[in-house]
C-alpha cells in the first residue's frame, strides 16, 4: 500500500513538472518572436550598402575609387599602425591602383601595366609604350580594362597579360577612369565626346557635347539602377545622361568639377565644384532629379584641384576638403572638421569598414598620408619624402593595407 501511494505521488509531481517546463517553453519561444523590434531593428536613414554591380570583380578594390559609384569605402578595415611596409617600384606613375580577385594588384607605370601580389613581386607586366593615366578597371571575368593616352587606344589585358582586344580611337584618350555599365559596357571621354564600347570592344553608340570636361581628370558614376551616368562638366559642374535615351536629361552648377560625382544607395549625388575667391563656395547634395537636397558653405576658397573625390560611409556620412578636412552627416550638417595646416588635400578620399578615413596630401615634393577616425581624430601619419603625391585613387586591401600611388615618382607605398 505505501508502495502505491508513493508511486502515485512520483506520478503526480512528474506531470506537474512537466507542465511547468511546457509553461516556460511558451513563454520563452513567444518572447523570442520575430516580430520583435529589437531583432528587427530598422537601419538608420541615409545608412549605406555595397551597391551590387554584375559586370565588376567582387574583389576589395575593382576600380577606380572603389566602385561604379565612385563611393571611397572598403568593406574592409584599413591599416591601424601607420607605417611603410614596402616600397614598390613604379617609375613614372600616373594613375590608381586597383585589386583583383586573389590578392592581385593592377597599376601601371612607364607604358606598362603590371599585375604583382600584396608584397609587391611581379608576376607579369604588358609594355605599351605610352603614357598611361587610367587607373585600371577589373572586368567581373577578370578582363582589366585601361586606356593609354597619346596612343588613343583602350585595352582589355587578360589574367596572363595578353591583349584581348584594342580599340582605336581618333583622338588621345587621357582618362583617369573608365566607366562599366550593368551590361559590362565600357566608357570612356575625348574630344568631348563620350564613346560607350561592348565587353569586346566593339562600338556601341556615342554623344558629342560641348558641356563636357575631356581629360585626364574625367570620373564616371553611375546611379545605382544603372540607367544614368554622371559625368564632368567644363562650363557646367554636372551632366546627367540617360543611358537608353542616350540623351542629356538635365545639369547642374556653372562651375568646373574636377572630381568625379559619388552617387549614394538612395541614388542622390554628392559634388564638390572648383572655388571661387569672390564668391561662397558650397559642397552640394543633389537628388536624382539634379535639384539641390542641401548645401554646405565651406571655407576652401582656392580649391583647384583634379581627383580629389569625397567618400561616403556605410552610416552616411560624407567626408571632403583640401586645406581642412570635413565630415557632414547624411543631411549635410557638420559633424566636424580638422584643419591640415598648410598641407593639401591631393588624393581621392577613402573611408573603410569602422569609418577611419584616409588621405593624401602635400605639394610638388613630400607627401604626407594621414588616417582619421570617424570623431577626427588623427590615429596616425606617414610622412614620404622627395616624392609627389598623386590626384588619384588609392585602394584598401583586405589584409588591412592602403596602397598608395604617387605622381612621376619612382614608387607606390604599401601602408600597414
Amino acid at each position: 500500500m505505501k508502495a502505491t501511494q508513493s508511486f502515485h505521488s512520483v506520478s503526480k509531481f512528474s506531470i506537474i513538472k512537466i507542465f511547468i517546463l511546457l509553461i516556460l517553453t511558451f513563454l520563452i519561444t513567444t518572447s523570442c518572436d520575430l516580430t520583435d523590434p529589437k531583432k528587427d531593428k530598422p537601419k538608420p536613414e541615409g545608412y549605406q550598402e555595397d551597391i551590387p554591380w554584375p559586370s565588376l570583380a567582387d574583389s576589395p578594390w575593382p576600380m577606380f575609387h572603389g566602385d561604379a559609384q565612385l563611393t571611397g569605402r572598403s568593406r574592409y578595415r584599413g591599416p591601424t599602425q601607420g607605417v611603410i611596409s614596402n616600397r614598390i617600384p613604379a617609375s613614372q606613375m600616373q594613375a590608381g591602383i586597383s585589386i583583383g580577385y586573389n590578392s592581385i594588384i593592377y597599376y601601371t607605370a612607364s607604358g606598362r601595366l603590371i599585375a604583382s601580389d600584396y608584397n609587391g613581386n611581379k608576376i607579369w607586366e604588358t609594355w605599351l609604350a605610352s603614357e598611361i593615366s587610367t587607373t585600371p578597371l577589373v572586368g567581373k571575368d577578370s578582363t582589366i580594362y585601361f586606356s593609354s593616352g597619346s596612343l588613343k587606344r583602350i585595352y582589355a589585358v587578360n589574367t596572363n597579360g595578353n591583349i584581348k582586344w584594342e580599340y582605336k580611337s581618333k583622338t588621345d584618350i587621357w582618362n583617369s577612369t573608365l566607366g562599366i555599365d550593368l551590361e559590362g559596357n565600357i566608357y570612356f571621354l575625348t574630344n568631348k565626346t563620350l564613346t560607350v564600347l561592348t565587353h569586346d570592344g566593339t562600338f556601341l553608340w556615342e554623344l558629342y557635347d560641348e558641356r563636357f570636361l575631356s581629360g585626364s581628370d574625367n570620373g564616371f558614376s553611375f546611379s545605382p539602377d544603372g540607367e544614368t551616368i554622371y559625368l564632368h562638366g567644363y562650363n557646367v559642374s554636372l551632366l546627367a545622361i540617360d543611358i537608353s535615351s542616350r540623351k542629356v536629361k538635365w545639369t547642374f552648377g556653372n562651375r568646373w568639377l574636377e572630381s568625379g560625382a559619388l552617387v549614394d544607395n538612395q541614388g542622390n549625388i554628392y559634388i564638390f565644384p572648383d572655388s571661387n575667391p569672390n564668391e561662397e563656395n558650397y559642397f552640394y547634395s543633389l537628388t536624382p532629379l539634379g535639384e539641390i537636397r542641401w548645401k554646405f558653405k565651406h571655407d576652401e576658397n582656392n580649391f583647384m584641384f583634379d581627383n580629389v573625390e569625397p567618400a561616403i560611409d556605410k552610416e552616411g556620412n560624407i567626408y571632403f576638403g583640401f586645406n581642412k578636412l570635413y565630415s557632414l552627416d547624411y543631411f549635410g550638417k557638420l559633424r566636424w572638421k580638422v584643419d591640415l595646416e598648410g598641407s593639401e588635400i591631393v588624393s581621392s578620399v577613402l573611408v573603410d569598414n569602422i569609418g577611419n578615413i584616409f588621405i593624401g596630401t602635400g605639394g610638388s615634393n613630400d607627401t604626407k598620408i594621414m588616417s582619421f577616425n570617424n570623431a577626427g581624430v588623427k590615429n596616425w601619419e606617414v610622412i614620404i619624402f622627395d616624392e609627389r603625391g598623386l590626384g588619384s585613387s588609392a585602394a584598401i586591401s583586405d589584409n588591412g593595407s592602403l596602397l598608395f600611388p604617387t605622381f612621376r615618382s619612382d614608387n607606390f607605398y604599401i601602408i600597414k
